[in-house]
């Protein structure tokens, strides 16, 4: 069942995948794999520390410093780093729906 959680956590990137094409858009957009070590969790259940994510942005996200993230686990079991309202990504269900 899909669900989503909150975590404060440090991110390990691992790779890469091509970049979305968009003439439009300057800088380019892509998908990125990490590993999510989790060293608190706000809100949800998570049955590791450490969980593989994808997220999706221009360049990898910091792994210097802790990130306060709204994830969300697909019927498949993938994380996937929620996007800010009004930014490109992957939307929580919740954040569809407009809870």
């Amino acid at each position: 069942m899909p669900s989503e959680l909150v975590v404060l956590g440090r991110l390990e990137n691992l790779n890469a995948e091509p970049t979305v094409v968009n003439p439009d858009d300057i800088l380019g957009h892509g998908w990125f794999n990490a590993r999510l070590h989790i060293s608190r969790v706000v809100r949800g259940r998570v049955a590791s520390s450490v969980i593989p994510v994808r997220y999706f942005g221009h360049t990898y996200l910091s792994e210097r410093q802790r990130h306060l993230l709204k994830l969300y686990r697909d019927k498949d079991g993938t994380y996937f780093v929620c996007a800010s309202p009004g930014q490109s990504g992957v939307r929580c269900p919740s954040d569809r729906n407009g809870s």
